[in-house]
């Protein structure tokens, strides 16, 4: 096959990072999220996801505020306000009180706020409008 006849490349499925350190809810998860086409890769730390994200740069980041370490809160917001990271979407989800605060959300500049429990299709619809 001559090089002009040559396919492009297939591009692969957004991959989506989870953070969270439930093992139900990665679960319930990993399955809505593979059944909707994305690729998923799941840490139970923030300190583990900055790793992560440095040699597996994700499409979007799907994490729980209340992380053993580092929390949701303060790993969204290094990630935002470092140039490198700054334009991957994140989702925080929790069942705390804290996410109901406008004013630290803005801060963190996190995309978008999910209160604990949530639809699972409704997660998905906001991932794919984030990523769209």
């Amino acid at each position: 096959m001559a090089a002009d006849d040559q396919q492009p490349a297939q591009t692969s499925n957004p991959m989506i990072l989870i953070v969270d350190d439930d093992l139900s809810s990665i679960r319930i998860l990993e399955m809505g999220l593979k059944r909707a086409g994305y690729q998923t890769v799941v840490t139970p730390t923030g300190r583990e996801a900055l790793e992560i994200i440095q040699s597996h740069r994700p499409d979007l980041i799907l994490m729980d505020d209340f992380l053993p370490v580092l929390a949701g809160s303060e790993l969204c917001r290094r990630l935002k306000y470092n140039p490198e990271t700054a334009t991957i979407p994140i989702i925080l989800a929790s069942a705390g009180e804290r996410i109901r605060d406008q004013a630290l959300m803005q801060e963190i500049r996190v995309d978008y706020v999910l209160s604990k429990p949530f639809n699972l299709t409704e997660l998905i619809q906001i991932v794919g409008s984030l990523l769209g």
